[in-house]
């Protein structure tokens, strides 16, 4: 049988106030996008100190490093960002959906991983730059954060 296609979506994650520069959403929809159904999964310790972290990023804060971070000396995933708690990641990348606001960065959470070594496994950041050049994940993200429509100027 052939691959039956699949609807990728972005929604935000719940219970995160998304504020005027920053916001964390997921991209759900595929099998390999295992970021949300591993957030859902979490116990309630677990997912209240996720919540926390994703909260003061959202928030404008850029650290604690032990925290979350991004990739900013590693060319190939300078997009890159990741969620950490204890032995949880969520991997995702940053993007500016709103043309109207360039300072404005969205963190799309795509990829759960447990890690117990010190260095990140390139394996998750590749297959997050997958999903970060992907046209139905574009899509997505449209979706939520649509281009403002034009109004006709009358004189």
């Amino acid at each position: 049988m052939p691959p039956v296609p699949v609807t990728i979506t972005f929604r935000l994650v719940p219970g995160i106030r998304m504020s005027s520069g920053r916001a964390v959403g997921f991209l759900e929809g595929h099998p390999d996008l295992n970021a949300a159904p591993a957030y859902k999964s979490f116990s309630q310790k677990v997912s209240d100190s996720m919540n926390v972290r994703i909260q003061r990023w959202t928030d404008g804060h850029d650290g604690p490093k032990g925290w979350f971070h991004g990739f900013p000396n590693r060319k190939e995933f300078k997009e890159c960002f990741v969620f950490k708690y204890k032995e949880h990641r969520l991997y995702g990348f940053l993007c500016n959906p709103k043309k109207e606001a360039p300072a404005f960065r969205l963190c799309v959470l795509t990829t759960h991983d447990t890690k117990f070594e010190w260095e990140t496994d390139d394996s998750n950041l590749k297959e997050v730059e997958l999903w970060r050049k992907h046209l139905v994940s574009l899509a997505a993200i449209k979706y939520v954060f649509p281009e403002p429509k034009k109004g006709l100027l009358h004189g």
